[in-house]
């Protein structure tokens, strides 16, 4: 700060004091007129530019609120969360002011005031910004449940170790996701987690405040808690969300290392204690303090919130053991029964079970219903360090003895796995339950088998650079890939000898079943054969039978058709004369018609000539008999012609039954020779189908033998192929996975320029807001000068009207000084009159209480005591009723010359402000010179910044999409991740 802003608070101070500015505008308690005057009475000598104790300056209200090496200790609009009214009010330590009583409360409440009034620079100001953003982790939080969807994994978390050192360093903490395959383990300065399934380092986690000492898992398994710090100088609790890979908020300002924290169950609270012996809960909202918990007697080693959220347990090295409800703060349980220091506590997921191990080697089971323990017994000698549940209620601890056990939820050994070579420090499930990772003070970390104790594998607590890890990967998988194309070549060989065989016997079976069927084929053609033999033989037999009767049909048939032949030649003939005579007939006909109708027509010319008439009548008769004889002829013309018509066709049908009968007996010959010829051919076919019917059975025979030792070799062969495939899938998924590991090194090797990237951003925005702060302080450095020369100007103007008033009320003050002197004299000389008279009664009723008895007789006497009694006590009373007179009267003395003391000095102090205004009005305006030139500067700086922090964060977006991407295309999204579980 300049000297001349130093000058301007320091005049404004005084201006304030001496005209009572800030009374006429002091509505709002505010930094510049209420509070820096407090500090600077009582602050301003270690928290100054120049000291600068704990990083904490208190001179400016800009430096204020940045606040000291472990963060703002103002938290606007929350005294109670604010660090600095915690330790003024000595509800925190370390107290301030040092080794002195706290500040008067009408102090303290214009601390509180300023605070809960959001930390006003000025009476105009604005309030300050919270140094404590509001966030909402709040879950739904209930009994050990596994969260719907996939488990939380963790994703773009840094690949590169913060500190790579020359050895392997104790496992300094440890806890496992309650979901999920991951195991988180503390180190130098980071949390490594690793993949409890593939025993993969999935990535890192810095703790930048120190070293780490504690981390926890949330009950849902997203938000990782890692607590710690520097001893003796400071410590903090950060919280991580496990699937972003981003920080979310710091918990906690504390001023030695946080050795103990917790989460509580809906992510509402901080548990935390450490070496200053405070069990404290912060809340995840705004970080505010909830509540202070001061009964511990030695440092808090130890603390968890139960799975349901009501309860909290503490422990402490002094061997104390506490449950508190986690609501109020208020004891609940104060579990007495370890010898010494309490190293670790786990609830059962029920709630109704806490476990605590010890330095005194025991484990202890306390029921939360009755607050009684359970079950105790000695689980290492040495000393017991490490108990975590399951969520079966099984137990696994470890300790001093170099040993990991698991218990069985009674209390009673399971297993003791190998020793280690050093203290085991931390072991703890995975989140199943079916491995146990440890880890010792040599930094050694092994896996086990939970269910048979078998060692699984190792992790690395000091892994190497993402390059270094990159090359071994690169090497391993160049190192596998001729092994691994030598298995896949192995294999391919050994299923091609099996599926040479399983073709063999394919084959085999296929020519026994084919002679099989060619069996049944030939047995089937030699008894059709057989059958079709004996029905040509029968059929040759019944041909052979019917030609003689065929013959004789033809003989009989030959002799009809020479008779019909001779009796159609006679027909004829008689058939001849009948047509002859018919002709004949048939011209007298004609003639005895042709004469009749000669004479009909001359009878009808002479109807009246009789002998025409009868002329005509005889030629017509003998006309009529000539056509009777015509008629008669042809009738038996017709007779004839049909006799011999039948005898033609008799003639002709027994020709055609004779040409029947010839064919006929061609036919059966023909058939006779037919089914000769099948007789002989049905017997060839069933020579044939004998004779193949032989070789099917020979062939059947050949292929049953084959078969026989075909069935052992396939066995043989495909247990030997299958041994085959599975080193080729082992070699492919070892080598799988060793080029799934290059790929997602790769991935890391991008996301460190991601990270360096968000890095520089980070950097140039607070590069960025150190300008901003630097503008608003040089304005208001400017405003202040502004305001300060406007002041004095003002003062000075109204310092004659002042300074009369001021030697008025000197005067009127010493005016009141004789009288209150008078007064306070008259007071004291009362006083004293009248304790010298109670001094005189006291000294006269002594002896009379002391004769008086001596006489009992004596009324006189005894009634002098008794009055002396009533005299004492009445002038008691009246010197008791004097003396807070008389104070008073002197205490208005006292007061009416300081009275008189104060106002001569506000005078003095007045005129020397006055005669100091004009150098100091010059002073200010040389300030606000400077101010106003500097501040055009500082603007261009800031607006430049701003450019710088828009290209960084334009980078990171590039950068961060690339990276998505690559992350993709590599399967290692969290949406990836999820597909595949």
């Amino acid at each position: 700060m300049s000297r001349s802003t130093k000058y301007s608070i320091l005049t404004c101070a005084a201006v304030s004091a001496l005209f009572s500015l800030s009374a006429q505008g002091a509505e709002k308690t505010n930094y510049q007129d209420d509070v820096l005057p407090l500090f600077r009475n009582n602050c301003l000598n270690c928290h100054n530019p120049d000291k600068k104790k704990a990083g904490l300056d208190l001179s400016t209200y800009q430096h204020a609120l940045a606040g000291s090496n472990n963060g703002p200790v103002i938290n606007s609009g929350d005294p109670e969360g604010s660090l600095l009214y915690k330790v003024v009010t000595h509800a925190e330590d370390p107290t301030m002011p040092p080794k002195k009583d706290k500040l008067p409360d009408k102090e303290l409440n214009i601390i509180k005031e300023w605070i809960a009034a959001g930390a006003l620079e000025t009476a105009t100001g604005k309030p300050a910004v919270s140094a404590k953003p509001k966030i909402d982790m709040a879950v739904a939080a209930g009994a050990m449940k596994k969260p719907d969807g996939p488990p939380p994994m963790p994703h773009d978390l840094l690949p590169e170790p913060v500190v790579r050192a020359d050895r392997a360093w104790a496992t300094a903490c440890m806890a496992t996701s309650p979901w999920a395959p991951v195991v988180a383990i503390g180190g130098q300065h980071q949390i490594l987690l690793y993949n409890t399934d593939s025993l993969d380092l999935l990535g890192i986690v810095p703790y930048t405040d120190g070293e780490p000492q504690v981390v926890q898992f949330s009950r849902n398994g997203r938000v990782l808690l890692v607590g710690g710090g520097v001893a003796a100088k400071s410590g903090k609790v950060n919280l991580w969300d496990v699937t972003t890979g981003q920080k979310i908020t710091d918990i906690g300002d504390e001023f030695d290392s946080v050795l103990a924290a917790d989460i509580s169950p809906d992510q509402s609270y901080v548990c935390l204690g450490g070496p200053t012996k405070v069990f404290k809960v912060y809340a995840t909202r705004d970080g505010s303090l909830v509540h202070v918990i001061k009964k511990h007697t030695d440092w808090v080693t130890a603390c968890s919130f139960s799975p349901d959220g009501v309860l909290m347990a503490s422990g402490d090295r002094a061997g104390g053991l506490f449950v508190w409800e986690s609501k109020t703060g208020a004891e609940f349980y104060n579990l007495a029964g370890h010898k010494a220091a309490i190293t670790s506590v786990a609830f059962r997921d029920d709630a109704n079970i806490l476990a605590s191990a010890s330095e005194d080697g025991t484990v202890k089971l306390w029921d939360m219903q009755s607050g009684k323990e359970a079950k105790s017994w000695q689980a290492h000698s040495g000393g017991v360090l490490s108990v975590a549940f399951t969520h079966d209620g099984r137990l696994v601890t470890c300790g001093r003895d170099h040993v990991v056990k698991i218990w069985k939820p009674d209390g009673s050994q399971i297993r003791a796995f190998d020793a280690f070579s050093d203290i085991a420090l931390h072991a703890t499930f995975d989140y199943v339950g079916n491995r146990v990772i440890a880890g010792d003070w040599t930094g050694e970390l092994r896996v086990w088998n939970a269910a048979d104790g078998k060692l699984i594998g190792h992790l690395n607590s000091n892994p190497p650079p993402l390059a270094e890890r990159l090359a071994n990967a690169e090497k391993h998988a160049a190192e596998l890939q001729p092994t691994c194309d030598k298995a896949v070549a192995d294999a391919s060989a050994a299923q091609a000898a099996v599926d040479k065989l399983q073709l063999d016997e394919k084959t085999a079976q296929a020519n026994a079943a084919n002679a099989k069927k060619q069996i049944e084929t030939c047995q089937a053609q030699m008894k059709s054969a057989e059958e079709s033999m004996h029905s040509a033989e029968a059929a040759k037999k019944t041909a052979e039978a019917a030609l003689p009767e065929k013959q004789s049909a033809i003989d009989r048939l030959t002799k009809t058709i020479a008779e019909a032949t001779t009796n159609r030649d006679a027909a004829g003939k008689l058939v001849q004369a009948a047509k002859d005579n018919v002709d004949s007939i048939q011209k007298q006909f004609d003639a005895a018609k042709s004469a009749a109708d000669a004479a009909q027509d001359e009878a009808s010319k002479k109807p009246d000539d009789a002998g025409l008439a009868a002329a005509a009548k005889d030629k017509k008769s003998a006309m009529e008999s000539a056509q009777n004889a015509l008629a008669s002829a042809k009738t038996g013309m017709k007779e004839r012609a049909d006799q011999a018509a039948k005898i033609s066709d008799d003639l002709n049908k027994a020709q055609g039954e004779l040409a029947k009968a010839k064919d006929a007996l061609e036919a059966g010959k023909k058939a006779l020779a037919d089914q000769a010829a099948n007789v002989e051919k049905f017997r060839a076919a069933h020579n044939e189908a004998d004779a193949a019917l032989n070789k099917a059975k020979a062939e059947l025979a050949a292929a049953d033998k084959s078969i026989a030792p075909m069935a052992g070799q396939i066995k043989a062969a495909t247990a030997n192929a299958a041994k085959a495939k599975t080193a080729a899938d082992a070699g492919n998924k070892e080598l799988a996975a060793a080029k799934a590991e290059i790929i997602r090194l790769h991935v890391g090797q991008f996301f460190l320029t991601v990270y360096s990237a968000k890095q520089e951003l980070a950097a140039k925005q607070t590069e960025f807001d150190q300008m901003t702060a630097a503008v608003k302080s040089v304005q208001a450095e400017l405003d202040n000068n502004t305001a300060a020369i406007s002041g004095a100007e003002k003062a000075m103007a109204e310092a004659p009207t002042r300074l009369k008033q001021e030697e008025a009320a000197i005067a009127k003050a010493k005016e009141a000084v004789a009288p209150a002197q008078a007064a306070d004299q008259a007071a004291q000389a009362a006083l004293a009159q009248k304790q010298a008279f109670l001094t005189e009664a006291n000294a006269l009723a002594t002896k009379l209480w002391v004769e008086a008895p001596k006489t009992p007789g004596d009324k006189a006497l005894g009634d002098a005591a008794a009055k002396a009694r009533n005299v004492v006590e009445s002038l008691t009373a009246d010197v008791d009723a004097t003396k807070p007179v008389a104070a008073a009267k002197a205490d208005a003395f006292k007061a009416a010359g300081g009275a008189v003391a104060s106002a001569e000095q506000l005078l003095a102090k007045d005129k020397a402000d006055l005669a100091s205004y004009p150098k100091k009005i010059e002073g200010w305006k040389q300030a606000l010179a400077a101010s106003q030139a500097d501040l055009p500067k500082r603007k261009t700086a800031a607006d430049a910044a701003a450019k710088t922090v828009a290209d960084a964060k334009a980078k990171v977006d590039h950068l961060n999409a690339e990276y998505q991407k690559k992350s993709q295309e590599a399967g290692l999204t969290a949406e990836a991740s999820a597909q595949k579980s």
